[in-house]
């Protein structure tokens, strides 16, 4: 293996980066507050390796589920975890392991999912389930929630497939036979 003027070494792979998320940033916010001082986005930008505009846009989201407050302006800011949030997020980490409230319905999920294998109750296979299935006449969701989940997932305004590459191809078309037409002195 030959040596990068960078000083990387060929070959070698860098690590995937780290996927950032609110919850990340929250518990940084947290820590930062319980030890008396806040966090600025530039320093949770270094500790979480992520870009600026990521750490700010989580930011913004945990700011307007009012967990926690921005203090400060500009260079000056600071975020600190909202009074009384900072406790609640402590117990709800140290209980479910994630810094968001969990409905009845998630925490009795995570509490079996988190049970040993030999504990939970077994689950036969119901083979009637997919027999009955015949595709383009039934179907395993609810109507209702199938059209309620293919209306989230359409993207509003979207082009069919291929139309960007069309626009791109069209000019690119006329501009190669202008310039083959112009080689050959015609």
């Amino acid at each position: 293996m030959s040596n990068k003027p960078g000083g990387r070494i060929l070959g070698a792979m860098a690590p995937p980066p780290r996927r950032v998320n609110a919850a990340s940033l929250l518990s940084a916010i947290v820590a930062a507050t319980n030890q008396g001082a806040g966090i600025s986005t530039t320093e949770l930008s270094a500790q979480e390796g992520a870009s600026t505009a990521t750490v700010k846009r989580h930011l913004n989201h945990l700011l307007n589920a009012q967990k926690i407050v921005r203090t400060g302006q500009a260079r000056a800011t600071r975020y600190f975890a909202s009074a009384g949030a900072a406790a609640a997020i402590s117990a709800d980490l140290a209980e479910t392991g994630t810094p968001f409230d969990l409905s009845p319905q998630s925490r009795a999920l995570r509490a079996t999912i988190n049970r040993p294998l030999a504990a939970r109750l077994p689950v036969s296979y119901r083979r009637n389930f997919i027999e009955d299935y015949e595709p383009n006449d039934s179907s395993l969701l609810p109507a209702a929630l199938a059209r309620d989940l293919a209306r989230e997932g359409a993207m509003q305004g979207q082009q069919p497939a291929g139309t960007s590459a069309r626009k791109v191809l069209e000019p690119l078309r006329i501009d190669l036979s202008w310039s083959s037409s112009r080689l050959e002195g015609n």
